[in-house]
């Protein structure tokens, strides 16, 4: 009642206007305004939650496979992980880093117990692009070449070294647009030498008529016949064949002038007038006796 009076007394001393129930467009304005500010108070709270929240369980929608195998593609050998990500929606602008955690000494004798490097890895056969879009179970790869790590460690190097790698999953959800990230490691005995990961993450439902992607087989391997021994080694090994093949065909090349030679010289013997033996002809014809 004391604001009504205040609001009154108000409008009679200034003389200013009120909506009144005899103006329906004015009630209608106000009412929209109303609804209006409402809204953009709502948008405005919502804004400032999203962008002070932080996406956490969105970053456990992204499974890593339990183990890490050793495998050999196109005559090299890899170290692949798996990513999966269980939500519809996948993450934008996706792309995975692996690092290798170990000790390592320099040519001083400095010793450096968590030396952390970059392992060169990506979702393509070869082990490049490191950006990835999970629409489905996705490997990831390392090739074990010579500016690796691991280019001089066999099976049983591999289970007694020290070290540990650390795979990161990093992107933009489309709901809010903050980042998330997801990360995993593997130590040397869950590394599993002679192992590929199952292809079949994707099959046709006959019924429903639509491509199923099954997260449950991302853990699961098929052994495989990769060499046990290390990418070092299996260079060296190419590389005597090479010498080997390259040794066989130049003496096959030398060999093939003296056949040669000694074939023509045969031939030049066994020609009329050649030194060798005289080609004998037949005896004259004998005339008839009358």
């Amino acid at each position: 009642m004391l604001n009504v009076y205040c609001d009154l007394r108000r409008a009679h001393i200034f003389h200013l206007r009120a909506t009144t129930e005899q103006c329906p467009f004015a009630v209608l304005v106000m009412c929209l305004q109303s609804i209006v500010g409402v809204i953009i108070q709502a948008c405005m709270a919502g804004i400032i939650f999203a962008k002070f929240t932080v996406p956490r369980a969105r970053g456990e929608t992204i499974v890593f496979s339990k183990n890490a195998v050793v495998t050999m593609r196109n005559g090299a050998l890899f170290i692949l992980c798996r990513i999966s990500d269980l939500r519809k929606y996948s993450l934008l602008e996706a792309h995975v880093r692996m690092i290798v955690i170990r000790k390592e000494r320099t040519a001083e004798g400095e010793d450096i117990p968590f030396q952390q490097t970059d392992l060169e890895c990506g979702s393509e056969v070869d082990g490049s692009n490191d950006r990835v879009l999970i629409l489905w179970p996705v490997t990831v790869a390392h090739k074990i070449d010579a500016d690796s790590p691991f280019y001089e460690m066999g099976p049983r190097e591999l289970l007694s070294a020290q070290f540990e790698i650390i795979v990161t999953l990093e992107g933009v959800t489309e709901e809010t647009g903050n980042t998330v990230q997801a990360r995993t490691s593997y130590l040397p005995n869950e590394i599993l030498w002679g192992h590929h990961f199952e292809n079949e993450a994707v099959v046709y439902d006959k019924k429903a008529g639509i491509y199923s992607v099954l997260h449950g087989t991302i853990n699961k391997t098929v052994v495989d016949l990769t060499p046990r021994c290390s990418a070092k080694q299996l260079a060296s090994r190419r590389e005597k064949r090479a010498s080997s093949a390259m040794t066989t065909t130049s003496s096959s090349e030398e060999i093939s002038p003296r056949l040669m030679a000694t074939a023509a010289k045969a031939a030049s013997a066994t020609a009329p007038g050649g030194g060798g033996m005289a080609e004998s002809k037949p005896p004259p014809l004998q005339k008839p006796k009358q």
